[in-house]
């Protein structure tokens, strides 16, 4: 079974979308069961939405995946504090 650590990891990057579709059931697997992992997708889903709805609010181009820029910026503005 996957660790909530190594489902963490992979769900916080964008790792996830390269592995196996084997790993991939088994995360899937892991959120199904685990309340803390699947609450911290939800959380990051909330995240997510909210940074493109900022995006739209400041009538800025969409980043696609230029969204690095946009997750960089976020984080150190989160870590300044």
């Amino acid at each position: 079974m996957i660790s909530c650590r190594d489902v963490t990891k992979l769900i916080t990057s964008d790792q996830l979308l390269y592995e196996s579709w084997l790993k991939r059931l088994e995360v899937k697997l892991h959120l199904l069961m685990c309340r803390h992992c699947s609450g911290v997708t939800r959380q990051l889903e909330s995240l997510r939405k909210s940074a493109r709805e900022l995006w739209e609010v400041s009538n800025q181009p969409d980043p696609g995946n230029g969204g690095d820029e946009l997750e960089s910026r976020v984080l150190n503005k989160l870590l300044k504090k």
